[in-house]
């Protein structure tokens, strides 16, 4: 059986990398590609889809409405949410909106093609790397912050955190920790995400401060 996809993405290079990815596999094909919430609407009104690959951030209607929208209009098409934020809130809305799957943007080849053909069998699907994320939001564990309380760091996060404070490069730490320069910028980005820094030196301000390793 063919698994027809819809990628929502408002990135060009995204919607291409994630076809790339998927060029080659005789049992998913790609029907159309949306550049925000509104136009993936329009078009699974019109061309039905089994997949729906979602950014979360976008133009005119984010990932979150559209998702919402989504399950209720057209429930047959079942969501997975595709996007660098790997922070509990942004996993935590995704799955309420009624997503059946969430994978980060670095995610590889196999684990793509592993979450699509799940979820469309009616499983749930989360990347790897969202495993402490999703346990630490579970369990509530958070650190607090001048009265607020912010998301805690998941165990790679940790990892990357402590590497910088040894200012180590991107290189450096890519290579001791046996992964990609840019699943350390994914994961550094999303840490000033969660914390509410602007640049590595808050990183590194926060970590002395709050003591997050």
């Amino acid at each position: 059986m063919m698994i027809r996809v819809l990628l929502v993405d408002d990135h060009t290079v995204v919607t291409q990398g994630l076809r790339l990815l998927l060029q080659d596999v005789t049992d998913i094909a790609i029907i159309g590609e949306a550049r925000n919430g509104q136009e993936a609407l329009d078009i699974i009104a019109k061309s039905a889809a089994d997949v729906v690959l979602m950014d979360i951030e976008m133009p005119l209607m984010d990932g979150i409405k559209c998702t919402g929208l989504m399950q209720q209009r057209y429930p047959e098409a079942k969501v997975i949410a595709i996007s660098i934020y790997a922070d509990y809130p942004h996993v935590q809305a995704m799955i309420k909106a009624g997503a059946k799957g969430y994978l980060l943007k670095n995610c590889g080849k196999q684990e793509l093609e592993q979450c699509i053909r799940k979820v469309h069998g009616g499983g749930t699907f989360f990347s790897d790397d969202l495993t402490d994320t999703l346990l630490s939001g579970m369990q509530g564990k958070t650190i607090k912050k001048d009265g607020q309380y912010l998301p805690s760091l998941s165990r790679r996060e940790k990892e990357i955190l402590r590497h910088i404070l040894d200012e180590a490069t991107t290189g450096e730490i890519a290579e001791k920790l046996f992964i990609t320069v840019g699943t350390v910028e994914t994961h550094r980005h999303n840490m000033m995400n969660k914390l509410g820094v602007r640049n590595t030196a808050g990183l590194v301000r926060m970590a002395i401060t709050h003591g997050l390793v």
